[in-house]
């Protein structure tokens, strides 16, 4: 992940002027859009677009589009941040997929 723009998604804080390539920035009522680009030269070009609420800056939506050119966009909603998930959701059991 950490050659990736998800690792933007991932970190505590985002210095959008030291740390991103910015591409795009729109506003409107509902969404502030920003758009980074990362240029890896043995990876490629790819794009992260993080969609904020206007009002409460909130993340709403994301897309990435990777070297390839294909899209994956994740949108959440209705989040209850008064509850936190269990961890162990989050963990993987590697030793079930080795034969």
């Amino acid at each position: 992940l950490s050659q990736t723009p998800l690792r933007f998604l991932l970190s505590e804080r985002i210095d959008l002027l030291r740390e991103t390539n910015v591409v795009g920035v729109r506003a409107d009522d509902t969404f502030v859009t920003i758009t980074i680009e990362e240029r890896q030269a043995l990876i490629g070009t790819s794009r992260l677009m993080m969609m904020v609420g206007a009002k409460d800056f909130q993340l709403k939506q994301w897309t990435i589009t990777d070297p390839q050119g294909y899209d994956t966009t994740v949108a959440v909603s209705n989040l209850d941040n008064s509850k936190r998930p269990d961890p162990n959701l989050f963990k993987i059991d590697y030793t079930r997929y080795i034969q």
